[in-house]
């Protein structure tokens, strides 16, 4: 068996001033890497569904903050400078390569946008973590850590701890909509998602699926807000693998997550997610399903909840499938595990988190110097990649 996959991101635990401020506790991981890979996909920390969808062969756009005003998007010569400028020009089947940097919905070539967030229609791809004119020798190099791709809700530019000055910041950062484009999925994929306020929409801060479908892959959900599904709200069908929900806050239910259709999660880690009633990282709604593999959920809090119900809840009107995962209950370690036990594969000891090179959620482990093993490891799915990191990583 394989690792339960603790996700490498940027390091984060943070409040809404968390992209810059983990960098003092150790968690930002250094500008390079180490190692210069060939290729994007041979990152070892990037993941692929093995049945993930794909879009109908279309354009290729390019967006980096760091272009020059009047780009046409063609290529990382003139990309554009915005990402709304790329959506706008968009057709069915394009793909949208984004730079390392911070793109705000409202921010457009000739004036506001006018969404205030970024709304994908179907068919549509986002593929972030690129050099772009940051090394003009290679602009496709792709590492999502080093060139971070941030889409911000923080509209004015001055969220603060604590879920201040929110008020004016994006409903949703990033919005599906039903009927919109063609009938294959929206894909986002090396993407850190922030800074929603769904309070005055419900769900989905960070992304809203209204309708159609998704596939995320290796994104990252920090620091959204509202009454349900503060990080995502899924009214349509999603798929998200490979992906870190954390410090995402809800006044109800599903502080990471809520789901009012069908949702799908691998490889997923959901920590210190909040609700004020249950669920802190996810929430399921009457005759929604929702199913888990490979996953941790651990370390995210409910007001009027404990245990499990802290971390997963489903509606008894709902479907819940969780198997070969981590979650914390009542009593850690006590042999009595949520969602089938021991017989699905599940575990309720902590996962011992520890510090790696691009973050802070990697499992703890001998074999890479700590001194003790995580329980998740080798305790994953025969379909959980093993991704061979032994030096300075704590994975297997």
């Amino acid at each position: 068996m394989n690792s339960l996959r603790a996700v490498i991101v940027v390091a984060f635990g943070l409040g809404l001033t968390s992209l810059e401020s983990r960098a003092a506790d150790g968690c930002l991981p250094p500008v390079g890497r180490g190692e210069a890979l060939s290729a994007p996909d041979e990152r070892a920390d990037t993941y692929e569904l093995d049945d993930a969808a794909s879009i109908a062969v279309g354009n290729t756009l390019y967006v980096d903050d760091d272009a020059s005003a009047g780009g046409d998007g063609r290529d990382w010569s003139t990309a554009f400078r915005y990402l709304q400028d790329a959506i706008a020009a968009s057709t069915n089947g394009t793909t949208i390569l984004i730079a390392g940097g911070t793109y705000r919905p409202h921010m457009m070539e000739n004036g506001a946008a006018p969404f205030p967030s970024f709304q994908l229609p179907s068919e549509l791809a986002l593929s972030g973590g690129y050099a772009g004119l940051a090394d003009p020798d290679a602009p496709d190099f792709r590492d999502t850590v080093q060139h971070q791709a941030i889409l911000s809700g923080d509209i004015n530019e001055d969220d603060a701890d604590g879920f201040a000055n929110i008020d004016d910041n994006s409903v949703h950062v990033v919005r599906i909509v039903v009927g919109e484009g063609g009938q294959q999925p929206v894909i986002l994929d090396g993407l850190t998602i922030t800074g929603g306020n769904a309070v005055a929409a419900s769900a989905g801060g960070g992304l809203e699926v209204a309708g159609s479908s998704v596939v995320v892959t290796n994104c990252i959900f920090i620091a959204n807000h509202g009454i349900l599904g503060s990080g995502m709200g899924a009214f349509g069908n999603a798929t998200v693998a490979n992906s870190l929900f954390i410090e995402n806050s809800a006044h109800a239910r599903g502080g990471g997550a809520v789901v009012f259709g069908t949702a799908r999660f691998e490889n997923c880690t959901f920590t210190e997610n909040t609700a004020e009633q249950l669920g802190g990282a996810v929430a399921g709604a009457p005759n929604s399903s929702i199913t888990a593999s490979d996953c941790i959920f651990w370390g995210n809090r409910a007001v009027n909840a404990t245990g499990v119900d802290a971390q997963v809840v489903m509606d008894p009107a709902g479907e819940i499938e969780v198997v070969f995962s981590c979650i914390q209950d009542n009593i850690p370690g006590d042999g009595t595990v949520p969602f089938g036990g021991l017989a699905a594969g599940n575990v309720d000891d902590a996962p011992r988190f520890v510090p790696g090179p691009a973050g802070c959620f990697y499992l703890s482990q001998i074999e890479a110097g700590q001194f003790t093993d995580s329980p998740c490891v080798d305790s994953g799915s025969g379909g959980a990649p093993s991704l061979g990191f032994t030096d300075s990583t704590s994975r297997s």
